[in-house]
């Protein structure tokens, strides 16, 4: 929560276990945040490694535009 709001130039790339419970702030960060991406979830370590790959290339795409807080109105 402190430091996301000053990476605005930094897509954020939530990663969790599948069976992580309780509450996380992540999805408040993903609604106020454009650079913050959807989580991604992982059933065990090799399927974390797997994906890590692709988890990276969302991120990168994330356009320059997504990257700052929407004009305030």
């Amino acid at each position: 929560m402190t430091i996301v709001p000053l990476l605005q130039t930094t897509p954020v790339a939530p990663i969790r276990a599948v069976d992580a419970s309780g509450y996380t702030i992540i999805e408040d960060l993903q609604r106020a945040y454009r650079w913050v991406l959807p989580t991604h979830e992982y059933a065990d370590q090799n399927g974390l490694m797997a994906n890590l790959p692709e988890v990276d290339r969302r991120a990168q795409r994330l356009p320059p535009e997504m990257r700052r807080d929407p004009p305030k109105t």
